[in-house]
């Protein structure tokens, strides 16, 4: 396979970008075109491949400037989402409860799909957490946010 100007295969490239669709590693070794027996071991060698991990960076900083979703926002909805979680009581019934898991699944896709959190696990770990933060621990986050420190972990 013959190698492009970045210093990667097509087949390298393809992978990038199939990746940066749904972050979904094996499938896009696949799309990519690497052997399905063998794409989970070729996605996780690619995702350490510093002039792959380049061309992903890129790419989700393109996707993050056209969809205006900032880690700002990021944190803000899921001190909102924090908030919500109780859903609507009015005169003491619940009247509209929350899908809680459902929020926080996007806004760790949002997430993820911006390159805000470079570990999935991590990323996971994080946004399941938040449910046991207390709203000045959240609060906290979104000044980090505004100050411009780095809220990964």
């Amino acid at each position: 396979m013959t190698e492009r100007a970045t210093g990667l295969t097509e087949q390298q490239i393809r992978f990038a970008e199939e990746y940066c669709i749904d972050l979904d590693q094996k499938r896009a070794a696949i799309t990519a075109g690497y052997a399905e027996a063998s794409a989970s071991q070729a996605a996780a060698r690619l995702m350490k491949h510093p002039l792959v991990l380049e061309v992903i960076a890129k790419a989700q900083t393109r996707f993050a400037q056209k969809s205006d979703v900032t880690k700002a926002w990021v944190v803000c909805e899921a001190k909102a989402t924090y908030m919500d979680a109780k859903g609507v009581v009015e005169n003491g019934k619940l009247v509209s409860p929350m899908d809680f898991t459902a929020r926080l699944r996007a806004l760790d896709l949002l997430a993820r799909l911006h390159g805000f959190f470079i570990e999935p696990t991590k990323t996971v770990r994080i946004i399941r957490g938040m449910e046991d933060l207390t709203e000045d621990e959240l609060l906290a986050l979104a000044a980090e946010e505004a100050r411009g420190d780095d809220v990964r972990h």
